[in-house]
């Protein structure tokens, strides 16, 4: 990059070159490594603070191979990180939440959060924890990002973000110019992420189970009874309940509600309604 090149001219450039980012990343030997890919990405497209997170369903954030916070890596003041975790920040931030059912890469500015909160378009659903965050935020001079969420195995979801100030119309640009290059870099630090810290069960077989198996499985995290199950599958109670015991014995699971819980990481059974209709009697 030249050294007369601004961060005015890099943000202006609706299609930044992240290829030797790429690059860089898929040759990282390191999880120090290749966050400072990541820091080296966000300055290419004029958001310079980069925020991982690892795993959606914890309050703080991965470390590298020192055991040096990542988040201390990436210069966020050590004050702040330790109120993120403190308040369980990654429970309540609109930012991340909306990581939990979305795919692609998406942008988020500070002035929409607080339109939607002022607005109430239908659906929209801002609480009182997020606007304190975003607040906090916009105290740090961080009142835009570019977010990759990253759907990992077992059912974990993560997420890289890159922060800084721009306006919304640039971050719709750098999304289509941009959003490939950096869903592919954060999918490759996670795997990378994965490698040095895989601490995963091995063992466990989805081709080990029946289809028997896999439909009461399917149905108990629907929240059917086994009385339920058996009048859907035309099958005794005692048949539903040998099945589930043999797919909990096959998972290596200590009971049903943690064969369950694997079943669904493993993707082995489908998407689980929120309301499950329930069979009637003959």
């Amino acid at each position: 990059m030249p050294a007369d090149t601004t961060a005015q001219d890099i943000a202006g450039d609706a299609r930044p070159d992240l290829a030797g980012c790429v690059v860089q990343m898929r040759e990282a030997t390191g999880v120090r490594a290749a966050a400072e890919v990541l820091r080296q990405a966000g300055e290419t497209i004029a958001l310079p603070t980069v925020a991982v997170i690892h795993d959606l369903s914890l309050p703080y954030g991965p470390s590298d191979e020192t055991g040096t916070k990542l988040a201390d890596v990436f210069g966020w003041p050590k004050g702040y990180t330790e109120h993120w975790e403190k308040r369980q920040n990654s429970f309540h931030a609109s930012v991340v939440l909306r990581c939990r059912s979305e795919r692609l890469p998406f942008h988020w500015h500070a002035d929409e959060v607080a339109t939607a909160r002022t607005a109430r378009p239908a659906g929209a659903k801002v609480s009182s924890k997020s606007l304190r965050i975003v607040r906090e935020l916009s105290d740090l001079g961080l009142r835009a990002a570019l977010v990759v969420p990253v759907h990992l195995p077992r059912g974990r979801i993560a997420s890289v973000g890159w922060w800084g100030d721009l306006p919304v119309a640039r971050l719709a640009d750098l999304i289509d110019g941009a959003g490939t290059s950096l869903f592919v870099l954060a999918s490759y630090f996670f795997e990378l992420l994965r490698e040095e810290t895989a601490t995963e069960a091995k063992g466990r077989s989805a081709a080990a189970l029946s289809g028997r198996e896999v439909e009461c499985l399917t149905l108990a995290a629907n929240g059917l009874t086994d009385r339920e199950m058996a009048h859907r599958l035309g099958l005794s109670t005692h048949t539903v309940h040998f099945h589930l015991n043999n797919a909990t014995i096959k998972l290596n699971a200590r009971n049903r509600t943690h064969a369950v819980g694997l079943a669904a990481q493993m993707g082995i059974i489908g998407a689980v309604r929120e309301a499950p209709p329930r069979p009637t009697d003959a």
